[in-house]
């Protein structure tokens, strides 16, 4: 009977140092997995601080020098602005009738409905993608030349 308990003992015990030596391991993982992710964020710090930068220019002084695309923008607010126009463009075409021959204009306003947001949302896209790709011959161009 002794020996039944010493055993059991013995099992309890090397059970528990299994159960600390996985809590420590976790522990330390935890810990390693922390220092990563603050490793992660101090980089992106640093990026986003060197970016903002720029040679010590204000943002000003980048606008009024043309270093500073603000088309992008323009043209997304600008595109709302278009659809709410073409929407309720077509809308009132819908439902009004043509004063020369006072026949419906329904179809034309229907067709301006479907159409008018597809039309404007391509000529926006075309735009940004225009600006993207003088954005991206611009870092292509620092990267190889080294300027600004």
């Amino acid at each position: 009977m002794d020996e039944n308990n010493n055993q059991n003992v013995g099992g309890a015990e090397q059970q528990n140092a299994g159960n600390t030596n996985q809590q420590n391991t976790t522990g330390t993982n935890q810990q390693n997995a922390g220092n990563g992710a603050n490793q992660h964020l101090n980089e992106a710090y640093n990026k986003v601080a060197d970016a903002a930068k720029d040679g010590g220019k204000s943002f000003f002084t980048n606008i009024l020098n043309f270093d500073v695309m603000i088309s992008t923008k323009l043209i997304k607010l600008l595109y709302y602005i278009l659809l709410i126009v073409v929407i309720i463009g077509a809308f009132i075409t819908m439902f009004t009738r043509n004063p020369f021959t006072g026949q419906s204009n329904f179809l034309s306003g229907l067709l301006m409905l479907i159409l008018g947001p597809i039309g404007v949302r391509v000529w926006a896209e075309v735009m940004i993608v225009l600006f993207n790709i003088n954005d991206n011959l611009a870092k292509v161009k620092d990267h190889f030349c080294g300027q600004k």
